[in-house]
């Protein structure tokens, strides 16, 4: 990753070594689950000096493509994948799973995880910009979110 105000985040990245050792980790099963930590801020404050900017990066709209990418590089199932990132949470915080039936309120995204987009800001649902994957080609789209009364829909 490039060496910018964008990826000033808390806990840092670290290093190269440290980064493998999570994926691994993820990837193995050792980390039982994974969030986005989302934190957008503002662009005003990305543009003081690396150590002065505040820590934290808009995490929403990478977190299905980079989760995709290890399901696409065939290191872990889409199985897996929705396991560590939606159902582990849930267990974890005691929430209870989601139900589809009359009633109910809804809980589900729809994805087509064969369509390819480059992470731009512009097209980031994220009020915040801010990502240290901006420009990086990633898998995956979500092309709804049904979260209790709110709906989103992706538009072409």
């Amino acid at each position: 990753l490039p060496f910018r105000s964008d990826a000033h985040l808390l806990p840092p990245l670290r290093t190269s070594n440290d980064r493998d050792a999570l994926r691994e980790a993820l990837i193995s099963g050792e980390i039982d689950a994974v969030c986005s930590d989302h934190q957008p801020h503002d662009p005003d404050a990305k543009l003081k000096p690396f150590p002065a900017t505040e820590p934290g990066a808009s995490g929403l709209d990478s977190f299905l493509g980079l989760g995709l990418k290890l399901v696409h590089e065939q290191l872990m199932s889409y199985a897996e994948w929705i396991d560590r990132s939606a159902l582990a949470p849930r267990v974890i915080l005691g929430l209870p799973a989601p139900k589809l039936e009359p009633d109910a309120a809804p809980d589900f995204v729809l994805i087509e995880p064969h369509a390819e987009h480059t992470l731009d800001a512009a097209a980031m649902a994220s009020r915040g910009k801010n990502t240290p994957f901006r420009g990086w080609r990633l898998p995956g789209r979500v092309d709804l979110a049904a979260i209790a009364d709110r709906v989103w829909i992706r538009t072409p």
